[in-house]
């Protein structure tokens, strides 16, 4: 398997006029680079019972800012990961048993380079996690199943990590019921570090990893076709790498939040079969989520997080064509006006996709898909309006 993608986009904004707290027209613009490359090998011993797989991915992402078509300065980032992952199972009457392995080895590397040479903001860095990866699975031919992982992440910027997760599933006759637990880390990116946007933006290397600590339960029932199921989950984050600002320097930055974040709420999902080839899907979740910057301070609402959202999609196949309408809703939720340090709120929206697929041949396809297509305006960050309606058309070839 080999897959390789490349993007080269340019956004253009605005700067602030800090004096008077406003925006101000100045022409600014960031040219952004991004390409991926994924290979993969398997091999299947034993029936195919043990299976082995190597794979690699390389990204590399150049970001250059300009003003007025000069060059200011420029960050590029380059990520490798090789994994190694070996999974044997065993069958035992109705149970499966199933034990991997797995090893991981990421490499990151970070150069800023700014118009002036000797500016402090030139730099290159280096960091490098390997991590073991161990988890047991057992399967039933009634349905039930259960896992344990354990995952132990060795570190040369931050502190040696073991993170772990556990869930089940168990069915009585049409109904399932589920739960997980787990933990997990998220180490900050390298522009969180080390970055840096001229009189604008400069990072934070004393930066730890978040911590995060989540549980979920829930119940389903499927039959004939149709289905629904309703999850309750809590959450909480530690570390959260939060958005600073320097009022004297003007200078953004990042630090870790000393208190908690807390998300908690409810998903809802369901799917119908109307007709031969037709379905509908469903969803929604409500969600209450708070945060926690400085411990001991007052509990406040999430930023850009909406307490109501959801989905509907209708969904059209046969032999000759394809169809479908989706409409994503995203409810009100609260940002924050940087350039005069009020709260706002971020109007809700609804974002409406066609898609259609012509079966041309067993193996060509015409596609064409409109996306927004009620040209709704969509802000998810306070001054930054999402695309308008856009259309897509192409062939997709199969071999």
């Amino acid at each position: 398997l080999l897959v390789g993608r490349h993007q080269d986009s340019t956004s253009r904004f605005d700067g602030f006029n800090f004096v008077t707290g406003m925006p101000r027209d100045e022409p600014l613009a960031t040219q952004s680079r991004q390409t991926a490359v994924r290979a993969e090998a398997a091999l299947a011993l034993l029936d195919g019972q043990w299976t082995t797989r190597a794979s690699f991915m390389g990204v590399r992402a150049d970001n250059i800012n300009r003003r007025a078509g000069n060059f200011q300065n420029r960050s590029d980032g380059e990520r490798d990961l090789f994994r190694l992952q070996s999974t044997a199972r065993i069958q035992a009457g109705n149970l499966t048993h199933s034990l991997t392995g797995a090893l991981d080895v990421e490499t990151e590397r970070f150069t800023s380079t700014d118009a002036n040479p000797l500016a402090a903001s030139n730099q290159r860095q280096r960091r490098r996690q390997t991590s073991l990866v161990g988890e047991y699975r057992l399967t039933a031919s009634n349905g039930l199943a259960a896992g344990a992982a354990v995952r132990h992440d060795m570190n040369d910027r931050f502190a040696d990590a073991t993170t772990v997760r556990f869930d089940a599933v168990a069915p009585i006759g049409d109904v399932r019921l589920h739960a997980a637990f787990g933990t997990g880390i998220a180490d900050p990116t390298f522009f969180d570090q080390f970055g840096f946007f001229p009189g604008s933006f400069q990072g934070n290397p004393a930066l730890v990893p978040e911590k995060s600590r989540s549980v979920e339960a829930g119940i389903g029932w499927a039959k004939g076709g149709h289905s629904i199921d309703v999850t309750l989950f809590d959450a909480n984050l530690t570390n959260e790498i939060i958005s600073t600002f320097n009022r004297t320097t003007f200078i953004a930055g990042v630090a870790n939040a000393t208190g908690r974040s807390t998300r908690r709420g409810v998903e809802v999902a369901g799917r119908a079969a109307l007709a031969d080839g037709l379905t509908l899907n469903a969803s929604y979740t409500w969600l209450d989520a708070n945060q926690q910057q400085t411990a001991g301070t007052a509990v406040v609402r999430e930023v850009r997080r909406p307490r109501h959202s959801g989905s509907i999609s209708l969904a059209y196949q046969s032999r000759d064509f394809d169809l479908s309408a989706a409409a994503a809703i995203t409810g009100a939720r609260g940002d924050t006006d940087f350039a005069r340090f009020v709260p706002v709120t971020l109007p809700a929206y609804t974002l409406v996709t066609l898609a259609g697929a012509w079966h041309i041949s067993p193996r060509i396809d015409l596609t064409a898909r409109i996306e927004n297509a009620l040209d709704a305006t969509q802000v998810d960050v306070f001054a930054y309006r999402g695309p308008g309606l856009t259309a897509h058309g192409g062939i997709r070839f199969r071999l």
